[in-house]
């Protein structure tokens, strides 16, 4: 039987779109639709990719008929801003990945936010109001490509009346894995990431309490679509401030429940999503790109407080739901996300994208 001829390329894709310089890279990409592009042109068009200015990394891909061509910028500085209240209506954070620092990659993060963590009143829990505000700065080395490990502080005062500025700090490493095939809008691949931390009060010694907290996800391409499985845990010792402990409901891991719905010192959450690109660019050339993005997902999982057994399924609670996530070229901004779950149903808006 004759072998199936090779598949010619019918399409070729940049990730991120890179706007206005498309037509430039696909001019020193040297490859063309109808084409059957063997290893060797694939390396050599790679390596000329490499060489234009901002450009750190390339990962190209021939998958059936479509050529993916993945472009990774020169590390640079981001931040981001939001104004989502009652969750965190003021603050900024700014971070770098893959900074040359004495010949080591590096990476860093600072944090400066003044937030009202509010609670409202449910059946059984009384409305909890927590104004406070965050300091906070991580840095660390890329061990490897995929391997990050880094040092974390942080400082949180409350700011809800006199004789409550009492400073919480917390210091601990972090470990980062990630070896998707994007860094922004992953189609394959796994990312996790687990963090410990101590924390202490003023006039109280090192080691009150412990927070630990990991979250895992696997990537893998489904048609134009992608299936994101999530596994989130965390616990915690000792007598663990209200700004530390987990909460279940709105955001992450766990979705489908107003916010801070139950609040506790034990997390643990699986999730199913799938998200597929709706719109890959407003304004054909502007920079950045403006991308929409929708997804369908679910989670079962429970936050509870440490010697008391949850059990199943009475105390575990379900939630699915869907958004439309909004992108400006590699920063996920937000997203609308409605939810039905074990208390009803839930709509509202999102800072990030899951396991950003």
């Amino acid at each position: 039987m004759d072998a199936p001829p090779p598949t010619t390329l019918a399409e070729i894709r940049l990730v991120p779109d890179p706007g206005k310089r498309r037509d430039h890279f696909l001019r020193v990409l040297g490859l063309e639709v109808g084409q059957f592009p063997d290893a060797a042109l694939l390396e050599g068009a790679r390596r000329r990719l490499l060489e234009q200015p901002g450009v750190r990394g390339v990962h190209i891909s021939h998958v059936g008929s479509e050529l993916i061509v993945a472009l990774e910028d020169e590390p640079r500085w981001a931040g981001s801003a939001q104004v989502l209240p009652p969750i965190t209506p003021l603050g900024l954070a700014m971070g770098a990945e893959h900074v040359r620092v004495a010949g080591l990659e590096g990476r860093f993060r600072l944090q400066a936010s003044h937030a009202w963590d509010l609670q409202p009143a449910y059946p059984g829990v009384a409305q909890v109001d927590h104004p406070y505000g965050i300091l906070g700065a991580e840095a660390g080395l890329w061990l490897t490509g995929e391997l990050a490990a880094s040092f974390a502080l942080s400082g949180i005062v409350p700011t809800d009346g006199p004789g409550t500025s009492t400073w919480i700090r917390t210091v601990g490493p972090t470990l980062r894995y990630d070896d998707t095939d994007l860094p922004t809008s992953p189609r394959s691949g796994i990312r996790w990431r687990w963090e410990s931390r101590m924390g202490w009060l003023d006039g109280g010694p090192p080691g009150s309490f412990w927070v630990h907290q990991g979250d895992w996800g696997r990537f893998v391409p489904w048609g134009e679509a992608t299936v994101l499985t999530t596994v989130s845990l965390g616990f915690g010792r000792g007598e663990i401030p209200w700004p530390h402990r987990f909460q279940a409901g709105v955001a992450w891991p766990f979705r489908g429940l107003a916010y801070r719905r139950f609040v506790g010192d034990q997390l643990l959450v699986l999730g199913l999503e799938l998200r597929r690109p709706l719109l890959g660019n407003f304004w054909p050339g502007w920079w950045p790109p403006i991308g929409l993005t929708g997804a369908t997902f679910g989670n079962v999982g429970r936050v509870w407080t440490r010697g008391l057994q949850p059990t199943f399924p009475d105390d575990w609670r379900l939630g699915v739901g869907a958004y439309l996530g909004l992108s400006l070229g590699n920063w996920h901004v937000g997203r609308l996300e409605t939810t039905l779950g074990s208390e009803g149903g839930w709509v509202g808006l999102v800072s990030g994208w899951p396991l950003d």
